[in-house]
């Protein structure tokens, strides 16, 4: 006797359950996927906004002439061999309008943070940076209340409340011995 088979009739509704289940499996894990893609994105727009944030102030910062402990601006027309065999070719930002030395830089905040003829740069609205500058010991680089020619620069960029980065610098007036004015420049 042979076994009467009987024609396909599609697949059952288990089989169906099943497959619907896998297929929305797949989907939350590629919306899950997209979604941390996505977040990695903005971290790493944000993280090249600060970065070009603090780019920007220290660049302001260093083409800004500090002055020496009697309050005499350093003169940084000489460019010494040196400076150029040790920091190579050095070209200069001009100077902020409203900067005249470093220590003007104290309790700075920008929010947002503007070019160096005081316009709000575009698209950085909910980005701000503060700058602390302290006299520090050059020895142990601990605070000082004199003026010995080292201060400490921090700037602190922050997106809306969030603190983003800390970057910290020293800057002593002999760096204005080494790097040229604007007008030096070919």
């Amino acid at each position: 006797m042979s076994a009467v088979r009987r024609p396909w009739r599609g697949f059952t509704l288990i089989e169906t359950v099943i497959c619907a289940a896998i297929i929305a499996g797949l989907g939350v894990a590629l919306l899950a996927s997209m979604g941390h893609a996505t977040r990695a994105a903005q971290v790493a727009r944000e993280r090249d906004t600060t970065n070009a944030i603090a780019a920007m102030v220290l660049a302001d910062i260093f083409s800004t002439p500090h002055v020496d402990p009697a309050g005499n601006p350093l003169a940084v027309d000489n460019i010494t061999n040196l400076g150029a065999t040790i920091f190579g070719p050095i070209r200069p930002v001009p100077p902020r309008k409203d900067v005249m030395r470093v220590s003007d830089y104290q309790g700075r905040i920008e929010s947002p943070p503007q070019d160096r003829d005081g316009n709000a740069l575009a698209d950085l609205a909910g980005w701000v940076y503060r700058v602390d500058i302290q006299h520090v010991d050059p020895v142990t680089l601990a605070a000082d209340v004199t003026h010995t020619g080292l201060v400490r620069v921090t700037v602190n960029v922050a997106y809306g409340s969030q603190l983003m980065d800390t970057r910290v610098i020293y800057r002593a007036t002999a760096w204005d011995d080494f790097v040229p004015t604007a007008e030096a420049m070919p």
